[in-house]
């Protein structure tokens, strides 16, 4: 496990990327878990935990899509298990970052550090789409801003009005 996580975390400095991970679907199934965990645990301290399940459920299932549909443009469609596996594996890592920020610090204190993870989120998305895709580092950038954009809307109309 110690080994996954390193390279997940490589993932997120920018030395690893998708094509350094093996093509296999536990591989992939391990890294969606983690994620689900990781994220579940930032999640559950910020929202009601009726909210868990639909806006897990709902990344997950987004950012699947988003993958899927940018290795079929690019016709790399051989690389999806590399390629989700690192996209999730790495966002478990920045969630795990991003939850000392939220459960420690004020939300008026936090804000700062969490635009900084959510930034350094899309760089690691960009580095994974361009690796994954053979697109340039700037088309990834788009990928990765596109993702995030949908992505808030979405949990954003699930999100009950406060």
């Amino acid at each position: 496990m110690l080994t996954l996580l390193q390279a997940f975390w490589r993932i997120t400095l920018f030395s690893l990327g998708p094509e350094d991970l093996p093509a296999s679907g536990f591989f992939m199934g391990v890294a969606v878990a983690f994620f689900v965990v990781a994220e579940s645990l930032v999640l559950a301290s910020l929202y009601p935990v009726e909210l868990l399940v639909p806006i897990v459920a709902l990344d997950t299932a987004l950012l699947t899509v988003w993958a899927v549909a940018g290795l079929a443009v690019a016709g790399q469609m051989s690389r999806l298990e590399p390629t989700l596996a690192a996209l999730f594996g790495a966002s478990g890592v920045l969630q795990l970052l991003s939850y000392p920020v939220v459960v420690v610090l004020s939300q008026e204190v936090s804000v700062l550090p969490l635009v900084l993870i959510l930034l350094w989120s899309i760089a690691v998305y960009a580095h994974v789409f361009s690796r994954a895709t053979g697109w340039s580092y700037a088309i990834g950038v788009w990928a990765a801003v596109g993702y995030v954009v949908v992505s808030f809307q979405l949990i954003g109309a699930v999100l009950p009005d406060t």
